[in-house]
């Protein structure tokens, strides 16, 4: 053995190199023989190291290759050589993978003929034991069709061998060997192979496995013939049955790998057949659809896609309606609505951790085929990208029951931020324009002639997405991707429709309310939301509850995501009261009344942003036309009733009172409190019923006089005259005479003499028992408005101020150290004039009386300003419960969660609501 090295090396440059058995080498044949039978002859025993003889420099491979293909008459030696090789060594080295390579791939025939010889040999002989079961069955398959009619031969040998040895049963009828056509020998070896496969499905693992392996290494001649000896593994067998022996996504690895590498022009196309088997088992095409989508999902690979589109293509032109139903069908239960249930590597829970080495079980190196190309930070409908070509691959398919829910998941996902995934969302709507209506509609149709524009404008909008990706923000609540959405989302409604799919709008829109409510993805949330907006839906009572009991899960919360898509909602409701509310709606009367509880739920909240949404969303309802009807008063009466039963409630206009203490928020506030003049005298409003004209006409008054100007005084006309009529009709005559004075612009004297008019009449009719309240929400405008409106609100406050004298009240002892505040701020904003003004004033009243002013809080804002609880988001629940209404809702199920963050300012008598 310690020689044996020295002697390998002094060989391999002569004999290895084949020089001293090819003809002509000067060597007698005599000694060519005597010289091969010796290295033949020490092939085995205590001296051969077998690893140091076909590894390293490999002198024995090129040895007995040389003989096998130049020297004929070795060729019994050969075959002698490499049973022994494999008698010695068993499987445990690499000489039993070297004959195999040699038996599948050699393109030589007596190459090949003599390695199986040897190789047939051993195993019979050793009753199988060099040569395990899955082998032994693979290679006798694959050699059954062999041009050679000897291997043939032998194959037939050795797989009646292998089952009697072990089944301990005679075989079945064996094909013969005898036709040299290549086509007949061909079909005779898939029909055995065929024959086998039905008999032996426990030996589905071990023969899939083994042949995927040797397809991989194999030049392409040869991978023709181990797919003749694959396909009948796999035709009409159900993966699930096999499950135990291989996995069915270990299966569809393989063939995915081979399909990708091998299948291509040039290549080894007809590998799609082995996908094509499948087809006769449905449970298999849920299989493939399945690990399409999750590895697509997990990959993250362009490349993957690629090949995944094309075999379901291929699959779908045999059967359309199997294939695109499963995959339709997977679509429904992807992670976009829910979070995603895969387990670590993408696979399936019971999914054995994929091994890309080794032999049993082997598994192909997918990971380096398909290298991640695709990064992104959103999740995306992996199943939408494998069914973008199936639409243009089979339009007789019948995609309308599919099309809301294609349509909507397209639409969402138009503006993600990856090019490729936006694209294919692209090219899917394309598709269904140009398949489904362009084909089908006749060529001067309106239907056809708006899918021709919409596939213009999609061809020259191809190099970027149709409107880019973003948010609303409580800094950024105007979008204008939701415009272009929302445009598109008309246009491509109406093609449908003018193709006469009149209920598109009705299930697009049960669709889309689906994903706005249920997504746990904020951006596919708030954009179903912009597409609900465009498809101009007809409101009904299930559709607010569940938008309502949704905003009730999110409001007041810190996170931004949940701050955004509240907004979202909250501009849902604004448009909804603009625009789906009509004549034609006759659930109307309905649906304001809850909207408006909804907005005054929201009111309760501590977030500026969502405050100041619902003041808008307020504005609208009560500006409505429907919004005076009858029905409509009756059943917020009924709400409102049920609203604030559960215990105390300070009413709407402490709520809004709210927004004069936000600098951002005042004037929306003031512009709010304009449209509920109307509503002053409402106990919703103000529940003490001495409040709401006094403070509402207060808190205006600083608008009026700011725009005396008679240039400007047209801003205000309108809010002079509803203060007018509102003063009237509560018994207050002069008042309302001045005011309409100023509206008809018929008042003589200055803006200073108007103002101390107003205020000292104001002060005569309106301040017994309010006048404190007013002068604390003054004073709370004073330290919060705008330095443009400041100068007005001090010159209305000096007003009241000095009216206050005559009337002798000792209500500046209890807001006197307030009001010294707030000029003690307005000196250090160097307003000089507006605090010498104040301070002026406040000289006059303080002379008048005797005492310290105390520093009170403005009383009629502690309740409305002080920290909240977090019930009032259970009142949002309240609204959505159908026994309130005119007519019942059926129950949504769920309950209301609480939030982390800052909440929503309630009362806590609504705590133990029922949510929707």
């Amino acid at each position: 053995r310690g020689s044996n090295q020295s002697l390998g090396a002094s060989v391999a440059e002569y004999l290895g190199s084949g020089l001293g058995v090819r003809p002509g080498s000067g060597v007698s044949r005599e000694l060519q023989l005597a010289a091969v039978r010796a290295i033949c002859s020490l092939c085995r025993g205590a001296v051969f190291d077998a690893a140091l003889s076909i590894r390293g420099p490999s002198y024995l491979k090129l040895f007995l290759h040389e003989v096998m293909l130049h020297a004929p008459d070795m060729l019994p030696l050969c075959e002698r050589a490499l049973e022994s090789l494999l008698q010695d060594t068993g499987s445990n080295s690499g000489v039993l993978e070297w004959v195999l390579q040699l038996c599948y791939s050699s393109p030589h025939v007596k190459v090949k003929r003599t390695a199986f010889r040897a190789l047939t040999n051993v195993t019979l002989s050793s009753h199988f034991q060099t040569v395990g079961r899955a082998q032994a069955l693979t290679i006798g398959l694959f050699m059954a069709g062999d041009a050679d009619y000897e291997s043939r031969h032998l194959a037939h040998q050795l797989l009646a061998a292998a089952e009697a040895d072990y089944y301990h049963q005679q075989p079945e009828e064996i094909l013969p060997v005898e036709n040299d056509v290549p086509q007949l020998y061909r079909l005779e070896q898939e029909e055995l192979t065929l024959s086998v496969a039905q008999r032996h499905p426990e030996l589905f693992g071990h023969c899939f496995t083994e042949l995927t392996r040797l397809f991989v290494a194999a030049p392409t001649e040869s991978q023709h013939q181990i797919l003749r000896c694959l396909v009948p593994w796999l035709d009409h067998r159900s993966l699930e049955s096999v499950q135990s022996q291989c996995h069915p996504f270990h299966v569809l690895n393989n063939l995915i790998y081979m399909y990708t590498k091998f299948g291509g022009p040039g290549g080894v196309e007809d590998v799609i057949v082995c996908w094509v088997g499948l087809l006769n088992h449905a449970d298999n095409v849920r299989a493939i659809v399945t690990y399409l989508v999750s590895q697509g999902s997990e990959r993250d690979s362009a490349e993957f896609f690629a090949a995944g589109k094309q075999v379901l293509v291929a699959l779908a032109r045999i059967q359309p309606q199997l294939v695109i139903g499963t995959l339709l069908d997977q679509m429904h239960r992807l992670e976009l609505l829910t979070t995603s249930q895969l387990s670590p590597k993408g696979l399936p829970p019971g999914v054995p951790q994929w091994r890309e080495t080794g032999h049993e079980g082997y598994v192909c190196p997918t990971s380096i085929l398909f290298p991640t190309t695709i990064s992104h930070c959103l999740p995306f409908d992996s199943a939408a990208i494998l069914l973008t070509n199936l639409v243009a691959a089979c339009p007789s398919y019948d995609w309308s029951p599919a099309l809301p829910f294609l349509l909507q998941t397209l639409f969402v996902g138009l503006d993600h931020p990856h090019h490729f995934i936006s694209e294919h969302h692209r090219q899917l709507l394309a598709n269904l324009l140009n398949s489904y209506v362009y084909v089908q509609a006749e060529p001067d149709s309106d239907a056809a002639q708006q899918a021709s524009a919409l596939l213009n404008r999609l061809g020259d909008k191809s190099k970027r997405p149709l409107w880019p990706f973003e948010d609303s923000t409580p800094l950024q609540t105007e979008l204008n991707s939701a415009l272009e959405l929302r445009y598109w989302v008309t246009e491509v409604l109406q093609v449908f429709v003018s193709h006469g799919m009149n209920k598109m709008q009705k299930l697009w829109c049960e669709e889309t309310l689906r994903w706005a409510t249920l997504s746990t993805v904020r951006h596919y949330a708030s954009r179903s939301l912009h597409i609900l907006c465009a498809l101009q839906p007809r409101v009904s009572e299930a559709m607010l509850a569940d938008l309502i009991s949704r905003l009730a899960d999110v409001l007041g919360d810190s996170v931004p995501e949940s701050q955004g898509y509240a907004l979202d909602i909250l501009e849902t409701l604004t448009y909804f009261v603009e625009h789906c509310i009509n004549p034609l709606n006759s659930e109307a009367s309905l649906i304001l009344p809850r909207i408006y509880w909804t907005a005054v739920a929201v009111l309760e909240t501590e977030q500026a942003h969502e405050f100041g949404s619902a003041m808008l969303l307020l504005r609208k309802i009560v500006n409505s036309p429907f919004f005076t009807e009858t029905s409509c008063q009756a059943l917020l009466q009924r709400l409102g009733d049920d609203y604030v039963s559960g215990g105390e409630f300070a009413g709407i206009m402490p709520l809004l009172l709210k927004g004069l203490t936000s600098p951002g928020l005042l004037r929306e506030t003031l512009s709010t409190l304009q449209a509920f003049l109307p509503q002053v005298r409402s106990p919703f409003f103000d529940p003490s019923g001495r409040f709401g004209l006094p403070v509402t006409v207060a808190v205006l008054l600083p608008l009026l006089y700011q725009h005396f100007d008679p240039a400007e005084r047209g801003q205000c006309k309108a809010l002079a005259h509803s203060l007018a009529d509102e003063l009237a009709a509560q018994q207050h005559a002069f008042l309302s005479r001045l005011v309409r004075l100023y509206a008809e612009q018929r008042y003589p004297k200055t803006a200073q003499n108007w103002i101390t008019d107003v205020c000292k009449y104001f002060a005569q009719a309106l301040f017994l028992h309010t006048d404190l309240a007013v002068f604390s929400v003054l004073i709370q405008m004073v330290e919060f408005a705008a330095e443009d409106l400041s100068g007005a609100v001090v010159e209305v406050l000096c007003g009241f101020l000095k009216a206050l004298v005559s009337l002798k009240s000792d209500s500046y002892l209890q807001f006197g150290r307030d009001l010294m505040r707030s000029i003690v701020r307005l000196l250090r904003l160097k307003q000089w004039s507006q605090a010498f003004a104040l301070l002026q004033a406040t000289a006059l009243v303080s002379a008048n009386h005797r005492g310290v002013p105390m520093a009170a809080a403005p009383l009629l804002l502690q309740s409305s300003t002080a920290t909240p609880g977090m019930s009032r988001r259970n009142s949002l629940n309240l609204l959505t419960d159908g026994s309130l209404a005119a007519s019942s809702i059926p129950p949504n199920g769920g309950g209301s969660s609480s939030s982390s963050g800052g909440g929503v300012g309630v009362n806590a008598h609504a705590a133990a609501a029922a949510a929707a």
